[in-house]
């Protein structure tokens, strides 16, 4: 390993790889995720104004829920390099540690809001919703399949 003091110092102030720091990061992390996720449920649970609008498109189906989880998941696990590096490069120990404590959490937090009863509702709600969009758009432009012909052999 690469023991030059001064570049180990100004590595690890640099990136912030001290035991507290990463800590501190990890901590930080894991409120904004769980807040995402928890708006992102909220927002699901506000008042329908489907009466008064159009049926939402696949798409906006698909952004508002699937690809609000992704955002969410892609910032944590963006934001958790600076936590995880430090078990792999930094000179100290403790860093060390607490960057492999670091990545054991940062994968819990993400097992534990798929785990949720909350969150496994809320996706196949709106899996659902968005398998019902797809079904309305394939019908609305004329790509839906045909039955086959009742001679079975497929118009030939």
């Amino acid at each position: 390993m690469f023991t030059d003091p001064d570049v180990a110092v100004a590595t690890n102030a640099a990136f912030g790889f001290s035991r507290p720091e990463i800590e501190k990061r990890l901590g930080d992390i894991t409120v904004e995720y769980t807040a995402a996720i928890d708006a992102l449920l909220l927002a699901a649970k506000a008042p329908s104004t489907s009466d008064l609008n159009p049926p939402l498109s696949s798409d906006a189906i698909f952004a508002r829920s699937f690809g609000a989880l992704a955002d969410a998941d892609g910032r944590a696990a963006a934001a958790g390099w600076r936590c995880t590096l430090p078990a792999l490069v930094s000179v100290d120990a403790e860093a060390r540690m607490a960057g492999v404590a670091a990545k054991r959490a940062l994968k819990d937090v993400f097992l534990d809001t798929y785990m949720r009863e909350d969150v496994f509702c809320f996706l196949m709600a709106e899996s659902n919703e968005f398998d019902d969009a797809v079904a309305r758009e394939g019908s609305s432009d004329g790509s839906a399949t045909e039955e086959e012909p009742a001679d079975g052999d497929g118009g030939q």
